[in-house]
């Protein structure tokens, strides 16, 4: 029998490793990462050797369901490839009554047949938006200059150097891609519920609680729990070495408040 699902749509960046490990806390969901993210067999195998032996998030491990679109297509032809892939996500019975799975932005873009099967299977989608896109560029560039993608423990982060010369252009790119998300999602059957990373970080037990009643799921005495810690902390001066250039340039413009500390 195939199980209920749910995908959450979002960007990188922007929190959903720590959404994802939230949300398998809960013991009727089964979450997996990015399923389509297009990365080395080798690199594929290694994260799937860690996975399983981790003591955290057991369920993302089992069985074949771990391997990613890359590895499973083999041969085999789109959009078929891509509709086989997501059914056999669902199949396995040690998996919880509902079963997820990350979707990027620019997964999705080449591969848009996979929003004709997450329609056909009247699958869920929580679109998970980070307001601030400022943060997700200080986030990309701390995650290329150290070398840390998620972190378990505290990290020293140094500085990081924003490229101004494409900063409002960059912004702007984020900013038209959600409002595309938002318009795409509207044109769907789907149910849809968006949240943002800044009420996750602000109220995680509430909006955690309206998730689950979004997916339809008992509202079980759980506790929501990840290892992941955030690694990107203070003022947007101790963040950005080159802060003042950066402020600058963002003057006048309308992403000027996104330099707001709160």
């Amino acid at each position: 029998m195939k199980k209920a699902g749910f995908c959450v749509l979002t960007t990188q960046r922007s929190g959903s490793t720590w959404l994802a490990e939230l949300l398998d806390s809960h013991e009727q969901v089964t979450m997996f990462g990015e399923l389509f993210f297009w990365q080395s067999k080798e690199v594929e195998m290694k994260n799937r050797a860690r996975r399983l032996s981790s003591g955290h998030n057991k369920k993302i491990s089992i069985g074949k369901s771990m391997l990613t679109y890359k590895s499973f297509k083999g041969n085999r032809r789109r959009p078929w490839s891509i509709f086989q892939y997501i059914d056999q996500l669902k199949l396995s019975p040690e998996l919880g009554d509902m079963v997820g799975f990350k979707l990027m932005y620019n997964q999705l873009l080449p591969r848009p047949e996979i929003l004709l099967k997450l329609a056909l299977d009247e699958y869920k989608v929580i679109h998970l938006v980070r307001q601030n896109y400022l943060d997700i560029l200080i986030s990309k560039a701390s995650m290329n200059q150290n070398s840390v993608v998620h972190a378990k423990a505290e990290v020293a982060q140094k500085p990081v150097i924003l490229d101004v010369s494409s900063l409002v252009k960059d912004l702007s790119i984020r900013e038209a891609a959600t409002r595309a998300v938002r318009s795409t999602l509207r044109a769907l059957p789907n149910p849809v519920l968006e949240i943002s990373y800044e009420k996750l970080q602000s109220s995680k037990n509430d909006l955690l609680s309206s998730v689950i009643e979004f997916l339809g799921l008992q509202s079980l005495d759980v506790e929501f729990e990840s290892d992941l810690r955030k690694i990107s902390k203070g003022l947007y001066r101790e963040k950005i070495a080159n802060y003042d250039q950066v402020c600058c340039v963002l003057e006048g413009t309308r992403f000027q408040a996104l330099l707001k500390d709160f």
